[in-house]
């Protein structure tokens, strides 16, 4: 009796890149988060621009004003992860269109 190997699925590419956007903006946000604290005044400005309601959509999801919030740079973190990776996701979904074979 012959037997046949299982097929191999195609891997979701849109998956892999709705991983490795949110991991990559993880990692956008903490570096600069870092660098602020080691005293970048440049890392701050891009980190407050990031999570700003003019370059952020997301942004209203937070209180209008992150200084009072209990929570506001932890807050202003994840607006900006947020923000960034729907941007490089939808840059990288619009790579594997327009790469992908027809």
């Amino acid at each position: 009796m012959l037997t046949t190997m299982p097929t191999m699925r195609r891997p979701n590419l849109y998956a892999q890149a709705a991983l490795a956007s949110v991991t990559l903006s993880a990692l956008l946000v903490l570096a600069l988060f870092l660098a602020g604290a080691f005293g970048s005044g440049a890392a701050i400005n891009a980190l407050l621009a990031l999570s700003s309601r003019k370059y952020n959509p997301f942004a209203w999801l937070g209180p209008e004003n992150l200084s009072n919030a209990e929570l506001g740079v932890e807050m202003m973190m994840g607006i900006a992860i947020l923000g960034v990776s729907v941007v490089l996701f939808a840059l990288s979904a619009l790579a594997i269109r327009l790469l992908r074979k027809p």
